[in-house]
């Protein structure tokens, strides 16, 4: 069993990448923190919310992108092949669910 590490409060996403490599972890200490599954000791990447909690993560079918919504406004897009390129969707209003099939 390993345990993660680096967030201060309560999580409330988690999603594994396609090729099961990688996963992402929402938590209400306003980070998203990814880890390479062959060491859980530290993260990989932290990412910062720009306004709220994110509350819902999902890697598209294909393992290119990680997608992360904070619960309002914005949509964080995360190129997976290194995490180094991103892109937020500024959208105003409430963001709770992301569809269950992300098309690419």
């Amino acid at each position: 069993m390993n345990e993660l590490t680096g967030h201060q409060d309560y999580s409330f996403t988690c999603c594994w990448s396609p090729d099961n490599r990688y996963v992402a972890t929402g938590n209400q200490d306003k980070t998203l923190r990814l880890y390479d599954t062959r060491d859980f000791t530290k993260p990989l990447h932290v990412f910062e919310a720009k306004n709220s909690t994110f509350r819902a993560t999902k890697f598209t079918d294909d393992g290119r992108y990680l997608c992360a919504s904070e619960d309002i406004d914005y949509v964080h897009i995360f190129d997976a092949q290194n995490f180094n390129n991103s892109q937020v969707i500024d959208y105003f209003g409430l963001i709770f669910f992301f569809p269950l099939k992300i098309k690419t």
